[in-house]
């Protein structure tokens, strides 16, 4: 792999990977768009680390504080909160166990990514105007927040699978369509994302190993850093935009990416 594939791939990956624009499908589209091979599952498990690493230094307080709930559990403030995320992280933990290379074989196409970024960028619409209409919202509060509705957000997750439909962008609208501010729902989708891809970087970590690919460790370090600096900055960003505005920039991106896409398709 050469150094400037390494950078823009690791660019794409922090940039995408917590707005609700599907890192997935702008990394396919990217590789495609210039011909480039497969970056191999070693650069893959290194770029979600370096995301990983991000989401984890900007919420460092909470995860603080869930180290708490491990010692005392049930009397904990934010135990319900930590249950909660266990909860919504079962389906995708389970569909993504049993579907992942599946996934990999038979949706990994321009075609998928069109429906599916299309579908789900007006979905996201329609849960952002709705939220915008309400006359009371629900802020994040674990004492308020229902296990049925912690499940159906870890349901929506599991769609996420599917490229195209963003995995921060499904949780979101999930999260306003039941009645959660945008800050409340922005907050609960970046917490879901660590154990989500914590677990998904093990499974990959297995392939790894047993493939006993040898990386050019300086390309893959700074690769890392790229998507981690990137990946924090994007975060701070949307959660300060997220309080004072509407999600419709999001929204038009993606149709436009669709019109691309179709575009591309067609010719």
């Amino acid at each position: 792999m050469e150094l400037a594939q390494a950078l823009i791939l690791a660019l794409v990956q922090g940039l995408t990977e917590f707005l609700p624009v599907s890192s997935s499908a702008h990394l396919i589209i990217t590789s495609k768009l210039l011909g480039w091979e497969d970056q191999g599952l070693t650069f893959d498990l290194g770029l979600h680390l370096g995301t990983l690493a991000a989401v984890m230094g900007y919420f460092w307080r909470d995860l603080v504080a869930y180290l708490g709930v491990l010692r005392r559990w049930h009397r904990h403030p934010r135990w319900r909160e930590v249950c909660m995320l266990a909860l919504a992280s079962a389906p995708v933990a389970l569909l993504g166990v049993l579907l992942a290379k599946w996934v990999d074989t038979n949706l990994r196409n321009l075609t998928v990514i069109l429906m599916a970024n299309t579908f789900f960028a007006l979905l996201l619409w329609l849960a952002d105007r709705k939220s915008r209409l309400a006359q009371q919202q629900r802020q994040l509060d674990p004492s308020r927040m229902t296990w049925l509705t912690a499940f159906i957000i870890g349901c929506a997750q599991a769609l996420a699978l599917i490229p195209g439909t963003s995995r921060a962008g499904v949780t979101l609208t999930a999260g306003l369509l039941l009645g959660l501010t945008r800050q409340g729902a922005a907050h609960f989708s970046f917490l879901l994302s660590i154990p989500i891809i914590l677990g998904g970087g093990l499974l990959t970590l297995g392939d790894v190993v047993e493939s006993g690919s040898r990386p050019d460790m300086q390309l893959l370090l700074l690769a890392i850093g790229v998507a981690l600096v990137t990946a924090l900055a994007c975060i701070h960003l949307f959660m300060r935009m997220i309080s004072t505005c509407t999600l419709n920039l999001f929204v038009v991106y993606r149709l436009v990416l669709s019109g691309f896409l179709l575009f591309w398709l067609i010719i």
